[in-house]
């Protein structure tokens, strides 16, 4: 099993305070997550009748400022995540060619401008699609088209996109599902909100199989800021880390049913049928020449000596009513 990867959301909790980003992703470079993640937004593409067509404005940075934090990212050694939510913010990522991982929010995720500028870059990509609020056949659809793309590795992300989301509304099982019917590694989004003790939720995920783990993140949870019912601190998003770390640990490293040291001492434990009398080959064992007992094990086997055939050999074991051969 391969490490579980986690991210930082920094979303729009800095809402377009770019001292606060920055105070944010210094914060998130000190903990010892996997991923940092922006939602990169350039081109606003809001009605003018919509309630964020007003406020969608104060929350872009202009190019330079993008830059400056995605280079903060790479040089800590820390992969950076990229979701871009316009056309153009997707197509100066792709061409900056600077993103470890781009996400497709599931706004955008059959828009065909979209599809179209992916086709169009020649690199290879690491695509994460964010499939909340899609049916089976709809997300069935969408992963045949991307997983069509040249040299472009897919992971499929679920997570109900409400803030915060009810622990009831998750669906967890539907890890299992969609790897069994896409054979895909599959990331979950956690917008639970931050005052509930969620860890059965992450340990959940973890045990079901999911590649990757996401959480938003505050400077201060108190805070009255987008989207902070789900986003926690920095020294909180260390604490989940940690379990995550901990629940792989009691998971084991491996497919493969086997047993750990501990359990191969544990086995010397058993009681053994050993012989109380000599028996010749051809002999029908019984409860008269044989007993199961404790063996102490000492190294010269001293503690052995007074049983004249102890029943375990290389290629089988013997049993009462056996014929010792």
């Amino acid at each position: 099993m391969d490490k579980i990867k986690t991210i930082a959301e920094t979303a729009f909790t800095h809402e377009g305070n770019s001292e606060y980003l920055e105070r944010l992703v210094e914060s998130a470079l000190e903990t010892d997550v996997d991923i940092v993640k922006f939602q990169v937004l350039i081109s606003l593409e809001y009605a003018d009748s919509h309630p964020m067509a007003s406020k969608a404005e104060s929350l872009t940075f202009d190019k330079d400022f993008w830059k400056n934090q995605f280079q903060k990212v790479k040089a800590s050694g820390k992969s950076l995540l990229v979701l871009p939510l316009d056309w153009q913010a997707l197509k100066w990522v792709l061409e900056e060619q600077i993103a470890d991982i781009i996400e497709i929010h599931a706004v955008n995720l059959f828009r065909r401008d979209f599809y179209d500028c992916l086709a169009s870059h020649k690199n290879p990509l690491d695509l994460v699609l964010a499939i909340s609020g899609y049916t089976l056949e709809e997300i069935q659809f969408a992963v045949k088209k991307y997983s069509s793309l040249k040299n472009t590795s897919v992971t499929l992300m679920l997570g109900f996109q409400s803030f915060p989301t009810q622990s009831e509304d998750i669906g967890l099982n539907r890890i299992r599902q969609l790897q069994q019917k896409f054979s895909l590694p599959i990331g979950y989004a956690d917008h639970t909100h931050h005052s509930e003790n969620a860890d059965f939720i992450y340990s959940a995920s973890v045990a079901l199989g999911i590649s990757m783990l996401e959480k938003h993140i505050i400077l201060q949870r108190e805070e009255e800021r987008i989207d902070c019912e789900s986003a926690v601190e920095c020294s909180e998003l260390d604490r989940i880390i940690s379990l995550v770390r901990k629940t792989e640990a009691a998971l084991g490293t491996t497919e493969k049913y086997a047993l750990s040291r501990e359990e191969n001492t544990y086995r010397e434990r058993r009681l053994k049928l050993v012989a109380v009398k000599p028996i010749a080959q051809g002999d029908y064992i019984n409860f008269d020449n044989a007993k199961y007992m404790w063996i102490h094990k000492s190294p010269n086997k001293s503690a052995e000596l007074t049983f004249t055939l102890p029943f375990s050999h290389a290629d089988r074991c013997y049993e009462v009513g056996d014929v010792l051969s």
